[in-house]
């Protein structure tokens, strides 16, 4: 986005489109009494000129605080105009939405890695200078200069657009590619979304396993209000039949179990070539 200026905008010139975040009611008669008091504190940011727009400008960022400043009867608004710089409206314009959206506390930790994880993917669709391909050079210069560039890029534009580390970022794009798409949808308005040491310690598990511990972890007992496990360990505990460490070997072999589940797929595969190159994979030795 480029941006153009600072103005009052009539409100009946601004066209609100389809928002990731939808407006919550209750949070608009929260800040309809605070900006009531002490006005707008920061500018809701539009697009001017957007293809396709009935109006002259189309609302970016601050769909709630132009709820407000509608309930509160105003007329016009103090804006940030800006403009599109690429030929992919809809995709610039989500990209500054979710560059905004990010930064706000009451998103949960699911939902964050979500927004994280579509940025990602718009940057790549906007800049497809980074994609493979062609025949310059050899594969593996290529893909390495490449790899390179991009990470430079997403690093200059993370920091900038986000306010997110590039270490934070990944890992938050890590953790919502790791979950299965059945086990975002089961964890989505739940507590578990805002929990993000356990959103990172599902997302390394098989799907199998996300949705096995899931319905543990959201399912209550029979006879009771409660949850078969309140943690993803403790999930664990119950499908491998975990047995209470009473002696050394069974606490070693908990740990073990515990480790293998948590586990990369790559990192089990290297585990049983370990095993199997000291033979200690297949009939025990007598030794």
């Amino acid at each position: 986005m480029k941006f153009v200026r600072f103005d009052e905008i009539a409100i009946a010139d601004i066209t609100v489109s389809d928002r990731l975040r939808q407006v919550d009611a209750d949070w608009v008669e929260a800040m309809a009494e605070l900006m009531g008091k002490t006005g707008l504190q920061a500018p809701v940011q539009l697009i001017q000129n957007f293809p396709g727009c009935p109006t002259a400008y189309r609302l970016n960022t601050g769909a709630h605080r132009l709820e407000v400043a509608k309930k509160l009867g105003w007329t016009a608004i103090h804006a940030r105009i800006v403009e599109l710089e690429t030929d992919q409206p809809e995709v610039e314009a989500r990209q500054e939405e979710i560059s905004e959206n990010v930064g706000r506390r009451e998103l949960s930790a699911l939902d964050r890695a979500a927004h994280l994880a579509e940025w990602k993917a718009i940057h790549r669709q906007l800049h497809p200078e980074w994609q493979r391909g062609g025949d310059r050079k050899s594969k593996e210069f290529r893909d390495s200069r490449e790899d390179q560039s991009e990470m430079f890029s997403l690093r200059s534009e993370i920091a900038a657009k986000t306010g997110f580390s590039p270490r934070t970022f990944e890992a938050a794009v890590r953790l919502y590619e790791g979950l299965s798409p059945e086990a975002r949808e089961m964890i989505g308005g739940t507590p578990l979304a805002h929990n993000q040491a356990e959103l990172v310690r599902l997302s390394k598990l098989s799907s199998e396993r996300q949705k096995a511990i899931l319905e543990l972890l959201l399912a209550p007992d029979s006879g009771t209000s409660e949850p078969k496990a309140r943690k993803v360990h403790d999930a664990l505990h119950v499908l491998d039949d975990w047995v209470d460490p009473q002696t050394p070997d069974q606490k070693g072999y908990n740990k073990l179990v515990r480790a293998w589940h948590l586990a990369p797929r790559k990192a089990q595969r290297q585990f049983i070539e370990y095993l199997r190159a000291h033979k200690q994979l297949g009939r025990p030795s007598d030794g």
